[in-house]
């Protein structure tokens, strides 16, 4: 049975699960231990740890995880959309957005109370492999639906890509008709050039041929409409 939790002090998961599952018991010592993306950017061991515990502690979580038999098998991370736009967006595995938040003093970081709005900007969907198709994204987007109404926050937004697996496999987005099951109106979208650049390798195979495949039932689907990034809000 799949468990589901909120990111906490004491289970802070700064790395990706590209991998594969992550052991609980490796999350122990995240504050104190270098993930990939810190070895490979030179930045001091822990750091990328050391900002999800600052999360958590201002904003009581920032994130959902999945767990099946003492192993992480999905994340669905958020943070308040004003922090995510101090940093330019938040993402723990590009090189650019690692070496903004080492730089980033985290006494900066702006208190539950003094954020413009209660607003929660939900980012990085990821299953791992093995463990796609058993709804795990739906729960853990419900999970995070009920604890941000539970915890008093105003809304809840997103991006999301249509409903193309190897499309949200690679992106880390959320489904556009999973959100809109939910109460998520669409407020924009617009063709992102790099999610463009990204269909359009896929469909040719420079992702595997599996995934090349997998293209083969979304052959009605233009690269320009697989390439809008749609922007949808949730009000609490």
């Amino acid at each position: 049975m799949i468990a589901y939790r909120m990111m906490d002090e004491t289970c802070l998961l700064p790395a990706c699960l590209h991998g594969g599952p992550t052991p609980l018991t490796s999350l122990r010592d995240a504050t104190k231990t270098a993930t990939d993306i810190e070895k490979q950017e030179g930045i001091e061991a822990g750091t990328l740890a050391r900002f999800l515990q600052a999360l958590c502690e201002r904003y009581g979580s920032c994130a959902v995880l999945a767990i099946h038999d003492d192993v992480v098998v999905g994340k669905l991370r958020f943070a308040p959309a004003q922090v995510e736009r101090m940093l330019s967006g938040i993402c723990l595995q590009q090189g650019e957005q690692v070496r903004i938040i080492a730089a980033l003093d985290l006494a900066t970081l702006p208190a539950r109370d003094a954020l413009e709005r209660q607003l929660l900007r939900l980012d990085c969907y990821q299953v791992a492999d093995g463990y796609r198709g058993q709804g795990i994204a739906k729960h853990m987007l419900e999970t995070v639906i009920e604890w941000a109404r539970a915890t008093g926050w105003e809304a809840l937004s997103s991006t999301a890509v249509r409903h193309i697996p190897p499309l949200l496999n690679w992106t880390g987005q959320a489904s556009l008709s999973a959100l809109q099951q939910r109460g998520f109106a669409v407020v924009g979208g617009e063709i992102n050039p790099d999610l463009r650049e990204g269909v359009i390798s896929q469909r040719l195979g420079h992702h595997g041929e599996k995934v090349k495949q997998q293209w083969r039932a979304f052959a009605d689907i233009s690269d320009d409409e697989a390439a809008v990034l749609h922007e949808l809000v949730l009000d609490l």
